[in-house]
């Protein structure tokens, strides 16, 4: 499988670096906005980090407990890069080395690549479809009668990948690494929306704090502004919020992904007088 340690300049060769036209407001949190504000930054575009979801610890009881006895466990899973980075320091005093036994599954290329980064196995992950519903497709989870699967969450996740598990025969534990909550944001940090002509959402908590986040001060602005999200749920959430134009959606939620999304728009949208 492709190894996403490092995205290489090479990954982006299909994409013009001509990314002058955007003006991008970035709401996902700020430890994976980074990478993604230089990027696009690197290329000519603007962007300017907005964080919607603030990442924020919870009680680590449980989470010691099942990182105590991991190697009991078939899979673990890791549902974003947060999970990993609020676990990792756990697992490198708990346990001397990752057990060989204990296969370790990433949602996506993101969380794969955290995964490596803090010198953990990366066993398998989706090749395109970073969510639940991809997960679920991989060949590893297909016989899963009397295996057992640790899944590693933020709180409040959908619970639909634990309910689909069980389902195939799997004893699925489910512990929570993180808590998402909405930030506190000053007036002075509220960005002009002349300065932002797409907005990329990664969630539909992020999203929805989005609205708790400008409404306020943009008003009817914000709806008409363009949206690029990475599935179609959150595409819908957004109709449904009240957003007017077409959203876009990329492939998933890779960089890679989100940066040909973000090229696209910037060659055909706002040429087409679209801002």
């Amino acid at each position: 499988m492709e190894d996403f340690l490092i995205y290489p300049a090479h990954a982006y060769d299909h994409i013009t670096k001509d990314f002058t036209p955007l003006k991008v407001l970035v709401t996902r949190p700020a430890e994976q906005a980074t990478r993604l504000v230089a990027v696009i930054q690197a290329y000519g575009g603007t962007a300017i980090s907005f964080p919607t979801l603030e990442i924020t610890a919870v009680k680590k009881n449980s989470l010691l407990k099942q990182i105590e006895t991991i190697d009991n466990y078939d899979f673990v899973i890791f549902l974003s890069p947060n999970t990993v980075l609020k676990t990792t320091d756990f697992i490198k005093k708990i346990c001397y080395g990752w057990p060989v036994q204990t296969k370790t599954i990433a949602i996506g290329s993101g969380t794969a690549n955290a995964l490596k980064e803090q010198g953990l196995p990366v066993d398998y992950y989706p090749e395109k479809n970073f969510s639940s519903e991809g997960l679920l497709q991989l060949s590893s989870l297909q016989n899963l009668k009397q295996k057992k699967i640790l899944i590693l969450q933020g709180e409040k996740g959908r619970g639909y990948l634990e309910k689909e598990l069980k389902k195939k025969g799997a004893q699925v534990i489910t512990v929570n690494t993180y808590a998402r909550r909405c930030p506190n944001v000053s007036k002075a940090n509220i960005p002009d929306p002349g300065t932002v002509n797409v907005i990329l959402c990664t969630s539909n908590t992020g999203l929805k704090n989005l609205l708790i986040l400008l409404k306020p001060y943009w008003k009817k602005q914000l709806f008409n502004k363009q949206l690029l999200v990475i599935s179609q749920r959150i595409a819908d959430c957004a109709k449904k919020l009240g957003f007017v134009k077409q959203v876009i959606i990329s492939d998933n939620a890779g960089q890679v992904a989100i940066l040909q999304a973000l090229w696209m728009y910037a060659k055909e949208g706002l040429h087409r007088g679209v801002s």
